[in-house]
C-alpha cells in the first residue's frame, strides 16, 4: 500500500487546531508523513504567527511538508509590500 497522503486546508491562525490535526496525522503514520498544507495560514484566529513559526520549524527539521500559498497569505504579502487592491474589490466578513 503506498504512504498516504495528508491535506490541511485553511488553518488561519487556529494554532490549537493545527496542533491536533498534525498530532492525529503523526499517530496515524508517524512523524515522516506527507502533508500538504493549501495555504491560508493567516487572518482570523489568534495565533497566526504561531502557525507560520510551527510550519517554517517543521520544514527546517526536514519533514515532508508541502506549503502552498492561500489567497489569505498572499493579501498579507501584498499589504507588507503596498500593493494592497482597491478597497472596492474586497469583500469582508466580520
Amino acid at each position: 500500500m503506498p504512504n498516504p497522503i495528508y491535506v490541511i486546508p485553511d488553518i488561519h491562525g487556529y494554532l490549537d487546531k493545527l496542533t491536533q490535526a498534525l498530532a492525529l496525522v503523526e499517530a496515524h503514520a508517524g512523524p515522516n508523513a506527507r502533508i500538504v498544507f493549501l495555504g491560508d495560514y493567516v487572518d482570523r484566529g489568534p495565533d497566526s504567527r504561531g502557525v507560520l513559526q510551527l510550519l517554517i520549524n517543521g520544514k527546517a527539521e526536514g519533514r515532508d511538508w508541502i506549503t502552498l500559498r492561500g489567497n489569505h497569505d498572499q493579501l498579507f504579502l501584498d499589504g507588507i509590500k503596498g500593493q494592497m487592491p482597491d478597497q472596492e474589490k474586497l469583500t469582508w466578513r466580520l
